[in-house]
C-alpha cells in the first residue's frame, strides 16, 4: 500500500492498468467541519468547494472528470453495471453499493466515512469494480457478490482479481449492541469480541476477507488496516464526529 498525505493507494494495483485512490481529509478547498477534503455534495458543504475537491482528485489521477459514475448507496447488496450510454450531462448516478464497468476511461466513484471500501481489479481481462461494505453490506455478503459478478460479466477468473480492502473502522473501534452482533454470530462468530454489558466489537475486515476469500485466492487481497476512527484527525468517521463531517470517495478508472 502507497499512503501520501492525502491518498491511499493499493501497491498491487499497477497503474498502467488503472489509475485509483481513496481520499482522506487533506489536501481539499472545504472548511470547517469539511476540512478539507470533503467528496459529498449532499452535505451541506458548498459546492464550489467540492467540485474543487474533484477537480483535484482527477488531477492526481489524470482522469476526466467529465466521466465520473458515482454509488448512491442505500446499504444493500445492488451492484450496477456501467457503460459510456450511461452517462448524461458529463456524470451519472446509480442507486447501489456496487459499481462496476469493463470501459477505459469511466472512473467509479463510492462514498465512505468508516463502512468498508472494497476495490477490485482484474488486469487481465481489465475490468474494475468498486463495493460499499457497511455491517449490512457485510452480513449481505457484497464483497462475494462483486467478485461473482464481475466473473458472470466480464468472464474474469477469480485467480486472477486483485482486491484491496480500504481504510475504515476497524476491530478496534466497532462497537455494536447485542442486536447487531447476533446478526453475525450465525455465520461469522469467530470475528466477535464481547466486552460485557450487551457490548461486542466486531471486525469487518476479517468478514470481508472471509466472504471474498471464498471466490478470491486470499493472497490477492490486501487489507489497509487503517482505522477510521482512531485516525479521525486524517479520515471522516461518523462515529467519532457524528454528522458534522465530510465524506471520503474511493475512485477507480481503467486506463
Amino acid at each position: 500500500m502507497f499512503n501520501n498525505p492525502s491518498f491511499i493507494q493499493f501497491s498491487h494495483f499497477h497503474p498502467s492498468i488503472a489509475k485509483h485512490c481513496f481520499t482522506t481529509r487533506h489536501g481539499g478547498a472545504s472548511h470547517g467541519y469539511f476540512a478539507s477534503m470533503n467528496m459529498c455534495y449532499n452535505r451541506g458543504d458548498a459546492d464550489n468547494n467540492v467540485q474543487q475537491n474533484y477537480n483535484i482528485v482527477c488531477n492526481f489521477l489524470g482522469v476526466n472528470s467529465a466521466r465520473l459514475a458515482f454509488t448512491k448507496q442505500v446499504h444493500g447488496s445492488e451492484i450496477r453495471v456501467v457503460s459510456h450510454t450511461d452517462f448524461i450531462d458529463g456524470y451519472t448516478v446509480h442507486p447501489c453499493d456496487a459499481i462496476m464497468t469493463n470501459f477505459p476511461n469511466i472512473t467509479l466513484v463510492s462514498f465512505y466515512a468508516d463502512c468498508v471500501p472494497l476495490f477490485f481489479l482484474d488486469p487481465i481481462k481489465k475490468a474494475a469494480a468498486l463495493a460499499h461494505a457497511g455491517w449490512r453490506g457485510t452480513l449481505l455478503d457484497i464483497g462475494a457478490k462483486t467478485a461473482a459478478r464481475m466473473v458472470e460479466e466480464y468472464n474474469c477468473n477469480p485467480a486472477n482479481i486483485l482486491v484491496g480492502i480500504g481504510p475504515s473502522i476497524g476491530k478496534c473501534c466497532f462497537e455494536v449492541g447485542e442486536d447487531v452482533a447476533l446478526e453475525f454470530r450465525d455465520k461469522h462468530s469467530e470475528v466477535i469480541t464481547d466486552l460485557g454489558n450487551g457490548k461486542f466489537l466486531i471486525d469487518l475486515w476479517s468478514v470481508n476477507r472471509k466472504i471474498i476469500g471464498m471466490i478470491i485466492p486470499p493472497q490477492n487481497i490486501e487489507i489497509s488496516g487503517i482505522c477510521t476512527k482512531c485516525n479521525h484527525n486524517d479520515f471522516f468517521s461518523h462515529r467519532y464526529m457524528g454528522e458534522e463531517r465530510g465524506s471520503m470517495a474511493s475512485f477507480i478508472c481503467l486506463t
